[in-house]
């Protein structure tokens, strides 16, 4: 896997190898400060909480109160600032907590390739089709299933593109910690290398956006996990109608439905593809996958629905499980599918956290009509879905809302709904708290049949 080198002034810090390097003085960062580093530079620019970091990076339960993430800054603020009291990266959001700047100045901002954070393997197509659908659309969105890999493919769309030495450059928004629009606002600010300024009102902070990408010309912009900012989407509307130029590109579990919006489904890996990954993280882990063993992984990707982050989750546990001990014990995927490496601390350590983003989202109706559909295990049409689900809102709207989420896929089938198996393990767990819900409907698919 690559290794990520990142450059801060007239330093390297390599955060695989937790070194840092300057007038070949080599420094070594502690596990806690590489973890801390490695979370703010995947979310450059993103005012990021105490409260946050404690439990995504030091793994606390919420509300719980400490000052290691204080400690922890002003350690790391020796190693990566040339004057910790005024720095230039790691800085102090009074009131609200910390925010990371790769280039300390907006002043001429040169955008920053992101760091590799996981294998990208059979995406290639993917990436030439989103290149090839900017050069016609100005805005498009990159939908998928939790755990699809979007944000991966988005990050080597960045590194495709930037090859084009585009006049504006392509920058990258991490919008997956956005709950306001003043967060949002931020967050793109932060990804545009761009001050703000203290006090800055939302009216301000729009037009301040809107005339940089006017200014910068041809640019293309990234906005990763938008899920959560779609409630605030006519601000991007508005910086569209502002700046011709300006191309944008989103990753979110559903579309934005706006005026001229291309929609992008990213599908899972096939069975081949799958393989691949697996076996090429495999061998990250200096574990060989042996011929006679490739039946078994195919069986396992395909129980994993070919997600990518799933597949990287099962790989992760080749250095305790063979492959057919692992296969066997994805009956309770999400207790296996877990990651323990310190630097994966977001909602990717796990896939239950994965799913767990798109599940609180939902709205009672959806919830209810999921744990229904586990009922249903073969491919199913609307007027099947209409027999069997007992809901207080239209079936119709429900199932379009599902599919509009990514958590129902259409099948080659006209008109008729799948649900990926993933998806259904997951929504079992709640089919278990809800016996009463999951009688009626089996009694009602039983009458059907």
């Amino acid at each position: 896997m690559p290794t990520r080198v990142l450059k801060l002034g007239e330093r390297l810090v390599d955060l695989d190898d937790r070194t840092l390097i300057r007038d070949g003085v080599e420094t070594r960062l502690s596990a806690r400060e590489a973890a801390l580093l490695r979370y703010l530079v995947a979310r450059p620019g993103v005012v990021i909480p105490r409260a946050t970091l404690l439990v995504e990076v030091w793994g606390y339960a919420p509300h719980v109160r400490s000052r290691a993430v204080d400690a922890t800054v002003a350690r790391l603020r020796q190693k990566i600032e040339d004057d910790r009291e005024n720095p230039a990266h790691l800085l102090t959001v009074h009131g609200a907590g910390y925010r990371f700047l790769i280039e300390p100045s907006a002043n001429g901002a040169r955008p920053c390739l992101p760091p590799a954070r996981r294998r990208v393997v059979g995406r290639s197509p993917d990436v030439q089709a989103l290149v090839e659908a900017l050069d016609t659309s100005r805005l498009v969105t990159v939908v998928g299933p939790p755990g699809v890999g979007k944000s991966v493919v988005c990050e080597a769309l960045v590194r495709s593109l930037s090859e084009r030495q585009l006049e504006g450059g392509v920058w990258i928004c991490r919008c997956a910690e956005v709950s306001s629009e003043a967060e949002l606002l931020a967050a793109v600010a932060g990804g545009l290398q761009l001050e703000l300024g203290p006090g800055f009102t939302l009216s301000s902070a729009r037009d301040s956006l809107g005339r940089t990408l006017v200014e910068r010309g041809d640019v293309v912009l990234i906005l990763d996990d938008f899920d959560r900012s779609i409630p605030f989407v006519a601000s991007l509307a508005r910086w569209l109608d502002l700046a011709p130029r300006a191309r944008v590109v989103v990753t979110s579990r559903e579309r934005l439905r706006l005026r001229g919006e291309r929609v992008y489904a990213l599908r899972p890996l096939d069975e081949t593809v799958g393989r691949g990954l697996f076996c090429a993280l495999a061998d990250d882990l200096g574990i060989s996958v042996e011929v006679p063993e490739h039946h078994v992984v195919d069986d396992i990707v395909r129980a994993l629905d070919g997600l990518p982050l799933a597949i990287e989750l099962a790989a992760a546990r080749l250095s305790v499980l063979d492959p057919p001990e692992l296969l066997r014990r994805l009956e309770h995927r999400f207790a296996v599918l877990r990651s323990h490496r310190l630097e994966d601390c977001d909602r990717h350590a796990s896939l239950q956290r994965c799913f767990d983003w798109s599940w609180d989202v939902l709205s009672a109706s959806e919830r209810r009509a999921l744990m229904q559909c586990t009922a249903l295990h073969t491919p199913f049409t609307l007027a099947e879905a209409e027999a069997v689900l007992d809901l207080e809102e239209p079936v119709v709207d429900v199932l379009q809302s599902l599919l509009d989420r990514s958590l129902l896929t259409q099948t080659g089938r006209p008109r008729s709904f799948w649900m990926l198996e993933t998806t259904r393990a997951y929504v079992a767990q709640y089919v278990r708290d809800d016996e009463p819900q999951e009688g009626r409907c089996r009694s009602a698919r039983s009458e059907q049949l």
